[in-house]
């Protein structure tokens, strides 16, 4: 049996600012572990000492509010456990068999003698628009060209036997009504079908009015838009193409690519196809949110925010468009522009989480760190997987003078991010408390609890 290899630990942030001797007398420390399924790793609140990666198999992490993060090949987890030494703030077992490489807290402090870097700044809610998206904000939106409302219809359930109804009938009224009626009513048919969490349905009725109507620009747009709502964005992609050649000014089917080019990541011909979109259909406030997400993806923020400025004033029910706008304004330094928008979106949805952690930023920003924390917890509450909120709140509580509560939300903002910034960020105010703590069981105020240093399982 061949000998397990160590990972490259320099692809690791951790590890990434080391040297290449640090790095080797490190991996010769690492231990190859294999565990079965089910095992129990560590509790909550016990000083296990332990760093892992993830070779194979799939581990559980459960913290103390009971949000569950699932690490898998590559990953890793228990930072803070090696660099300082303290109380784990999650549960870990495995869901599978897996292996591990493991690294002690006594053999990082032993090998660890490069300096931490310099302090990083502090981020602000992203005003990008990948990082838009990993704030739980919903993606550009396609619109079905049969009615505005289908997307956001109720799903419900219907018998397979009513659908094989409807395409009877739609044969009979491509016979008896002619091509201009079967085209809306097969569009509105097929979008029926996708609502109603029937995709296969819609799709035999999009294929056959297309084998009736191949030209039917209509058709090849609706299809289009139930491919994109299935995941297939080239297939989507070339439907709405056609749908353009044989009608170039449908202004749904030039929404529609731009929407699929932006979920390719095609920002600068996304702006293009909706810029042609929004002078067809100006009075489409969706349709310009959209254009406001492809300008903030391309990187032109002032057209993104002048965009989404016009999206909320053609309908002020555009809470998304409103929140982005905020984020751009907060970017710009116009906390009161940005605090009241985030204000009237948290008039039509208290529980909105971007605008909370929009408005917990800013009384942050502002030097109020407990209105801050009221902000901050409604947002953990709404999105408690958000790593951005979990730093702000452990900023917040850290200002006020507690430690307890502030170390927590820095050990979970650093096992949720993905984010060099923000795990910088976690990292040095965990250092910078822990240096400061004579007594690291001052730290039981936050449900935790000392005990022996354990080995690496």
């Amino acid at each position: 049996m061949p000998e397990p290899t160590a990972p490259d630990l320099s692809c690791l942030p951790l590890f990434a600012s080391l040297s290449p001797e640090a790095l080797q007398r490190i991996q010769a420390r690492l231990t190859f572990c294999q565990i079965p399924a089910d095992h129990e790793l560590f509790k909550l609140g016990e000083r296990a000492g332990l760093f892992a990666i993830v070779e194979s198999g799939l581990v559980c992490l459960e913290g103390a509010d009971g949000v569950l993060r699932t690490v898998e090949p590559g990953g890793s987890f228990g930072e803070a456990m090696l660099r300082y030494g303290v109380p784990s703030v999650f549960a870990a077992h495995t869901l599978t068999p897996a292996t591990l490489w493991a690294l002690s807290h006594a053999d990082w402090v032993s090998l660890r003698e490069e300096p931490l870097p310099e302090k990083s700044e502090l981020p602000l809610p992203p005003v990008n628009q990948q990082s838009v998206s990993e704030l739980g904000a919903e993606a550009p939106v396609p619109v079905p060209v049969a009615s505005s409302q289908t997307a956001n219809s109720s799903p419900h359930r219907t018998r397979l036997g009513k659908w094989a109804f409807l395409l009877g009938a739609l044969v009979l009224i491509v016979l008896i009504a002619g091509p201009l009626l079967a085209t809306s009513g097969s569009a509105w048919l097929a979008l029926r079908a996708l609502d109603a969490h029937q995709p296969d349905v819609a799709v035999s009725v999009l294929r056959l009015a297309l084998a009736l109507q191949p030209n039917s620009a209509m058709l090849n747009d609706t299809y289009g838009y139930l491919l994109f709502r299935q995941g297939e964005l080239q297939p989507a992609q070339i439907q709405f193409e056609r749908a353009l050649y044989l009608d170039p000014e449908l202004a749904s089917a030039l929404n529609n690519l731009g929407v699929t080019l932006l979920a390719q990541g095609q920002s600068k011909q996304a702006v293009q196809q909706l810029r042609s979109a929004s002078v067809l259909d100006p009075g489409n406030a969706m349709l310009v949110q959209n254009l406001g997400d492809a300008y903030l993806a391309s990187g032109d923020l002032e057209s993104a925010m002048a965009a989404y400025q016009n999206a909320f004033t053609l309908d002020p029910t555009l809470q998304t468009a409103r929140s982005r706008w905020a984020i751009l304004a907060l970017g710009h330094a116009d906390l009161e522009a940005a605090r009241q928008a985030w204000l009237e979106v948290i008039d039509a949805n208290p529980q909105d989480a971007e605008a909370q952690l929009g408005l917990g930023v800013i009384a942050w920003r502002e030097g109020r760190p407990a209105a801050a924390v009221q902000h901050l917890q409604s947002a953990r509450q709404s999105d408690p997987g958000n790593p951005l909120t979990r730093l702000y709140l452990g900023l917040a509580w850290q200002a006020i003078g507690r430690p307890d509560k502030a170390v927590p939300e820095y050990e979970q903002a650093l096992a949720l991010s993905q984010d060099l910034a923000v795990q910088n960020l976690s990292r040095e105010h965990l250092l910078e408390l822990f240096e400061s703590l004579d007594h690291p069981d001052l730290l039981q105020g936050a449900g935790l609890k000392g005990g022996e240093q354990q080995t690496a399982p």
